[in-house]
């Protein structure tokens, strides 16, 4: 990566982490003045989840770790295994603010690099090499589809599964790459609807799995939904994905 797409990437990188982190914010303040409310603690989890994903792929390791704690914490409540207690509580707002002050410190250091726009990407190349990255986070939209149009295949995003099954039917890839956490429709619930339709050209068409819940049940259960493959985000290996991707678009 050129030192130009790599300035490009730091502030989508910035710009995204930013959002995620106003929305745990917002929604842990939220929880705090109800503490009754399952989906403020759903969305706290997808911002640290999200925002982890993105330090993995950029190389921030102590703000990744940080979220990572935090994501580990909220998993079992958010699964309602477990009560979010008062001491966990005082726990997320001083991560929230470890976070603050690491993302503030990331800003600083990106401080002159050039803005960038970063609004969904519609890449286009080769009609037989036609891929669907079903995918919320704008970062990972553009920097995947920026990185398969890179290796000549034909991207087009959406945003979650809802959008991704009419996609499906509208592109017709030769391979999905899905997220599994997102919005709407989640990606086991587009691996359950997908399986179920009556057209068996979308029924056939292979998705992997390109995700960072990588916990085994999960991965279980999206194979057993139809899901061929699965690649962690977390351990990104490029060309480790290129690779799977052109052996199911010849298999």
């Amino acid at each position: 990566m050129d030192e130009k797409t790599k300035q490009k990437y730091q502030q989508l990188f910035l710009q995204s982490a930013q959002q995620y982190l106003l929305n745990f914010n917002a929604n842990l303040q939220s929880y705090l003045r109800s503490k009754t409310e399952q989906a403020a603690i759903e969305q706290m989890f997808i911002s640290v989840h999200s925002i982890r994903s993105q330090c993995n792929v950029m190389g921030y390791t102590e703000l990744a770790n940080d979220c990572g704690e935090v994501e580990s914490m909220l998993r079992p409540i958010k699964d309602s295994l477990t009560p979010l207690t008062n001491e966990q509580l005082a726990f997320l707002q001083e991560q929230g603010k470890n976070i603050t002050l690491l993302l503030n410190s990331i800003a600083n250091e990106l401080k002159d690099d050039l803005p960038v726009d970063s609004h969904t990407v519609n890449y286009t190349s080769l009609p037989n090499k036609k891929v669907l990255l079903i995918e919320d986070d704008h970062f990972f939209q553009n920097f995947y589809a920026y990185k398969l149009h890179e290796s000549g295949f034909t991207t087009q995003i959406a945003s979650n599964g809802d959008e991704g099954i009419k996609k499906l039917q509208d592109f017709m890839p030769n391979v999905v790459l899905l997220d599994l956490i997102m919005p709407v429709k989640d990606g086991f619930e587009f691996l359950a609807e997908k399986r179920q339709s009556s057209l068996k050209d979308l029924v056939r068409i292979p998705v992997i799995v390109f995700s960072t819940l990588g916990q085994e049940k999960d991965i279980q259960r999206a194979r057993e939904l139809g899901a061929v493959d699965y690649i962690n985000k977390s351990f990104f290996d490029y060309s480790k994905l290129i690779e799977k991707v052109n052996a199911y678009l010849t298999s």
